[in-house]
């Protein structure tokens, strides 16, 4: 396996570990922390961090994929 692969799950595993470390209220109240201010709950920063770019360059290639 490369070394980009493992340092990738590793990455995974800590996310995974942090969020299953937290409560519910915690995770999807508003201002439980004070780093996700007043507007988003910590999911939607955990989501916007994590999950999202994936999702935003899955589209951009499938989008270049047609184009050839």
């Amino acid at each position: 396996m490369s070394t980009l692969r493992k340092d990738f799950l590793k990455t995974v595993t800590e996310i995974s570990k942090l969020i299953e470390g937290l409560d519910e209220a915690e995770i999807f109240s508003i201002h439980k922390r004070k780093w996700t201010g007043e507007k988003w709950p910590m999911v939607k920063w955990i989501q916007i961090n994590t999950i999202a770019p994936y999702k935003s360059a899955r589209t951009k290639i499938r989008r270049w994929k047609k184009t050839f």
